[in-house]
């Protein structure tokens, strides 16, 4: 089982690792089978998604985390402020029904892990192939109120022969419940 960018690993580990895997569950997969992500991926949904006022910081921001030649040289506290700041704009772009139950989450990984995870990856990727090789069974969950479409979820499990999906109503990316009465997760 994997949320985010841990059901993108899951997913890679089911496509090397087929004999040790049954099946397994997906909660809003990242959208990154392929790299570059067409449609620019969670970073473009941001920029789509900000109040006009925030787009240059949002900007500036970007330029500044995919700065791979600038980031190697931070410490680990620098990278991991530089990561929690992403917070804010993922808020801002955010359903306001989602907020509460996404609210403490955003403090992130932070350090060179997510550094580490970019640089593994490669700036260019194409897992499709891989990923219509997984036999196990794959149910993907989506949460209705996710700022990534649940297109990309779908495009997601298409990608695997034995799948189903399950959209959650009322759930945002982290599948808790996004109606004000209660901001605790399923």
């Amino acid at each position: 089982m994997g949320h985010s960018f841990g059901a993108f690993l899951a997913a890679l580990y089911a496509a090397e690792f087929p004999e040790h895997v049954r099946a397994f569950i997906a909660v809003a997969p990242a959208d990154l089978a392929v790299l570059p992500a067409p449609g620019g991926g969670l970073f473009e949904q941001i920029r789509q998604r900000l109040p006009a006022d925030q787009l240059a910081a949002y900007q500036r921001y970007v330029a500044e985390y995919f700065d791979f030649h600038a980031a190697v040289k931070k410490s680990d506290d620098e990278l991991a402020a530089m990561y929690r700041r992403f917070g804010p704009f993922y808020m801002a772009a955010t359903p306001a029904a989602s907020r509460p139950a996404i609210a403490d989450t955003l403090e992130g990984n932070g350090g060179m892990m997510p550094l580490a995870l970019y640089f593994s990856m490669g700036r260019r990727h194409d897992y499709r192939a891989a990923f219509r090789q997984v036999a196990a069974p794959v149910l993907v969950i989506h949460g209705r109120d996710d700022l990534q479409p649940a297109a990309s979820s779908r495009a997601f499990a298409g990608l695997f022969p034995n799948h189903r999906m399950v959209e959650i109503a009322a759930a945002g990316h982290f599948v808790s419940p996004t109606s004000r009465r209660s901001s605790r997760p399923l």
